[in-house]
């Protein structure tokens, strides 16, 4: 019987071991991460802690794992003051409805939600094209005057505006809410680089270390590509600048992280260094500007998971993409070009 229960205790000991391997896979690699929080740890997030808690609009139960009811709220007045209680739910019309007459303004993403996600600024838009100097001014006025770490957060958050567009009268017009905001720019070393994601990753880089910004900028794509039974997110997956995008922040923070952190040089003057070696270019003379759509559809969205595509590698490839689109398409785009000018 002794010997029954010491082998017992043996198998759960083992047992408690590899349940402990499982939900830290990394640790035998070297590397610990701490728990990620949207807030960063500033606000209450394990939902584990009570039986029923309160996501979004629904109630739910941890122990059942069920939706057990829904939030009562006074609509008309918390989602014009966007409480959080209830900002899971739509507070306005698609400020792109005007783009595609042939659908319902109360559709989502063509009522395909498997296939396709509302892309909210993927691969370069007609309108938000800048030049080094563009770019540079932008950095000017949205840097701020703190930390080098809080001057990257508000540059990330500077450059994830997207420019949306509506029609009024037949005219393309900026949709309410939209943003003018220069984020992509094209450089013949690297291709075309959306700077929310240079900043994202070069912050990255700075608090986690190079090879966990590594790691996790292919992560990132290829939990967008993964597919399950009833979820698939491969339409925001490898958009064609996205890791040329991330990897070149790395760089940058490798390049200059030492510099930026003594207080040798200044965050914008280290970037503004960085992207003159890469050689830019003004918008009009990138490769493949004539196929850039004011519109982004992941279904046309160009995929490239190495290194930045340049000339006329990046023409075909985008050539290739924008040849299946439709007459109509093709004539929204070129009107676009020819309309929005600034």
């Amino acid at each position: 019987m002794k010997a029954v229960k010491i082998l017992s205790f043996a198998l759960l000991f083992v047992s408690f071991l590899s349940v402990k391997a499982d939900e830290y896979p990394w640790e035998k690699y070297g590397f610990k991460f701490k728990v990620v929080t949207l807030s960063n740890g500033k606000y209450q997030e394990f939902h584990d802690l009570e039986d029923v808690v309160e996501i979004g609009s629904v109630l739910y139960n941890t122990q059942t794992k069920q939706i057990v009811g829904f939030v009562e709220k006074d609509t008309l007045y918390s989602e014009a003051d966007l409480t959080p209680h209830i900002v899971s739910r739509w507070i306005s019309p698609d400020p792109l409805t005007d783009e595609y007459p042939s659908w319902s303004p109360y559709n989502y993403v063509m009522n395909n939600p498997i296939m396709l996600v509302d892309p909210d600024g993927r691969e370069p838009r007609w309108g938000q094209l800048g030049s080094l100097n563009q770019i540079a001014l932008e950095m000017t006025n949205a840097a701020g005057t703190g930390s080098y770490s809080q001057q990257m957060d508000a540059l990330r958050t500077h450059f994830s505006a997207n420019r949306l567009f509506t029609r009024i009268d037949g005219q393309l017009q900026d949709a309410a809410g939209s943003v003018n905001v220069k984020r992509y720019l094209y450089t013949e070393k690297a291709g075309w680089l959306d700077m929310e994601h240079f900043f994202a990753f070069a912050s990255h880089a700075s608090s986690k270390g190079i090879m966990a910004a590594s790691l996790l900028a292919y992560g990132t794509e290829e939990a967008q590509g993964t597919k399950l039974p009833g979820w698939d997110r491969t339409a925001s997956a490898y958009s064609y600048e996205d890791i040329q995008s991330d990897f070149s922040g790395i760089d940058f923070w490798l390049k200059f992280g030492e510099g930026i952190e003594s207080g040798e040089v200044g965050l914008t003057d280290a970037v503004n260094q960085y992207l003159q070696s890469l050689n830019p270019t003004n918008p009009s003379e990138a490769p493949n500007v004539d196929y850039i759509p004011h519109v982004v559809n992941g279904e046309f969205t160009p995929r490239n998971m190495g290194d930045g595509w340049t000339g006329d590698r990046l023409k075909s490839e985008h050539k290739k993409i924008y040849d299946t689109r439709s007459e109509e398409d093709k004539k929204r785009i070129q009107d676009a070009h020819n309309s929005i000018t600034d």
